[in-house]
């Protein structure tokens, strides 16, 4: 009578655990991409609100806006979205690819004073290059944020 493992066993044993580990890896990888892609994506929604809160805050004499490119956000003040101006807020979100769909074609979004209401109304579509994933952001007529 033998005790023990053969070599074999033991290989093949080996091999199941690695293959296993490998599996549960791709799994956490795919699981921790997708919670990136839905924290930018409420991210993404945040600023636009925070934007047209701070319009409607009267927090100072002038209105706010968004201004959407591929990758980033950038918050800035003022009736027009002037990419030199050193206050404006630029977020950038890596591995993201925002596609805007407005009512005026396009990649600004500004709030009037008093009402919150936004001078352009559609979509953002927040996809993760590395998943095929894809969030959408609906800016209503009435400068709400979906």
């Amino acid at each position: 009578m033998q005790n023990g493992f053969t070599l074999i066993e033991l290989l093949v044993t080996l091999l199941l655990m690695t293959l296993l580990a490998l599996w549960s890896f791709s799994s956490l990888k795919e699981y921790r991409d997708l919670q990136i892609a839905r924290s930018n994506a409420l991210e993404i929604s945040s600023l636009i609100k925070e934007a047209r809160q701070k319009t409607l805050s009267a927090e100072t004499d002038t209105q706010f806006g968004v201004h959407v490119a591929t990758s980033s956000i950038t918050v800035f003040e003022g009736a027009s979205y002037n990419p030199s101006d050193p206050n404006n807020l630029t977020f950038t979100f890596l591995r993201t690819n925002l596609l805007t769909q407005l009512s005026d074609s396009s990649s600004d979004i500004m709030f009037a004073r008093l009402t919150g209401v936004p001078s352009a109304t559609g979509t953002i579509a927040v996809g993760d290059t590395a998943l095929n994933s894809t969030t959408t952001i609906t800016i209503q007529e009435a400068g709400l944020v979906e």
